[in-house]
């Protein structure tokens, strides 16, 4: 079963932040939350037996209902040979940026960055069951 490790991390933990993805082709949507006061927090995503997903889709990236962005595809472009391993995610709150890197199992790295909006996004209710 195919496992990836995603990292979520922020420079200021004030207030709630969330990441609502999914795995493509796959599609699950999936969200990774950090409560007040925690900066930073990882976790294995297992997939399907056979799944090997060629691109992270975010759809919502929202920190304290304050800066947020949406619908950003990674890697930004045509899929990399190889299957993700890895995907962190950082919000930097001080320059308003999101920074993404992914590393796939050949050790090839792909980094993307977008802006984030003065607006938050909504990330499904935390009692929805995760996968």
């Amino acid at each position: 079963m195919p496992v990836i490790e995603i990292e979520l991390s922020r420079g200021d933990p004030t207030g709630r932040a969330c990441l609502e993805y999914a795995y493509l082709p796959q599609g699950l949507r999936r969200t990774l939350w950090l409560n007040p006061g925690i900066p930073m927090d990882r976790r294995p995503d297992s997939l399907p037996p056979g799944h090997h997903p060629t691109h992270l889709l975010i759809h919502a990236l929202d920190n304290q209902n304050k800066t947020s962005t949406a619908t950003w595809q990674l890697p930004p472009g045509p899929a990399h040979a190889s299957p993700m391993e890895e995907v962190s995610v950082h919000l930097d709150l001080v320059r308003q940026i999101a920074f993404a890197t992914i590393v796939f199992t050949d050790g090839h790295t792909v980094t993307d960055q977008r802006p984030l909006d003065p607006f938050g996004r909504s990330c499904p209710d935390r009692a929805k069951r995760e996968p």
